[in-house]
């Protein structure tokens, strides 16, 4: 009579000696146990010990040679990195040079709230959109909308106009640190991903001191060079990342129809995450006019 199997823990679980005490047997078949996520239809796409998706044709447990494309890409997703948040650290240092041309000074604090909401509202449907379009272009998909919000905001000639300038590099802001976190990532070998991200991260030292950088410039020319000067970083890190980032396609949307991927977006638990923080923003504001 054949013995009962064990199940699919791992291809040797039905192998240890009839020693083995039960307990023992039982840790070990814990200790095999790896993080597997499939989608369905997909057998080679897998994540190995929870770190790296494999099964795109790509080497990532050994570094390759610096070559001076993947050295460009990585600098592309640096300008991407860091244009997505210098806006609102510049902006934010200079708000009364704003609200002195623009008005609104009951309302100026919502650029912020704006640029910060749709930043977290784009950020549960960025992996989709790239499974849908590909991970280059949504990250020019997002410095477009960054420089063409950075675009409404040096233009603007109220307050209302500006706040909709940092919704839109909002929305851009949250495709690109996103992206740009991802794509490093993927460029760099599962051993040293850390240090990639960190050198990555650490792109922003020079923007530290972000007040003192807006105070300099709105006191000795005027705030809307603030734009200027973020618009063109935006769309430096867009040129680069036209010209030099061409990654593999995702293998997790190999095979699969666009209908079929966008079937796979939460678009119920994107929609109440977005409505309950704006909901709690504006509950935040309105109770702060009151007391005022």
């Amino acid at each position: 009579m054949a013995e009962p199997e064990h199940g699919s823990h791992s291809p040797d679980s039905g192998n240890h000696s009839p020693e083995t005490p039960p307990e023992k047997e039982r840790a070990q078949e814990v200790e095999q146990i790896h993080t597997n996520e499939r989608v369905p239809g997909h057998s080679n796409y897998y994540e190995k010990d929870g770190l790296r998706t494999d099964g795109d044709g790509v080497d990532h447990w050994h570094e390759g040679p610096m070559t001076s494309k993947r050295l460009m890409s990585l600098i592309a997703m640096a300008f991407l990195w860091t244009g997505s948040q210098i806006p609102l650290y510049l902006f934010g240092g200079v708000p009364p040079y704003m609200y002195r041309d623009l008005g609104g000074t009951d309302r100026w604090t919502w650029f912020v709230l704006g640029n910060l909401l749709s930043l977290a509202a784009v950020c549960p449907f960025v992996g989709s959109l790239s499974d849908l379009f590909g991970r280059r272009y949504v990250a020019l998909g997002g410095a477009s909308f960054l420089v063409l919000g950075m675009i409404v905001c040096s233009t603007a000639h109220t307050m209302n106009t500006f706040i909709g300038g940092m919704v839109l590099s909002g929305i851009g802001a949250g495709v690109n640190e996103l992206t740009a976190l991802a794509a490093t990532s993927e460029m760099a070998p599962t051993a040293k991903r850390g240090k990639y991200v960190a050198v990555l991260i650490f792109t922003i030292i020079p923007f530290c001191p972000s007040v003192l950088w807006g105070q300099l410039i709105a006191a000795h020319s005027t705030w809307r060079w603030i734009g200027l000067f973020c618009g063109l970083w935006a769309f430096i890190g867009l040129v680069m990342t036209a010209v030099f980032y061409f990654p593999p396609p995702r293998p997790n949307s190999q095979g699969l129809t666009r209908r079929e991927i966008v079937n796979q977006i939460d678009f119920i638990g994107g929609f109440f995450s977005i409505f309950g923080m704006v909901l709690f923003m504006m509950g935040l504001q309105v109770s702060r006019e009151f007391q005022g």
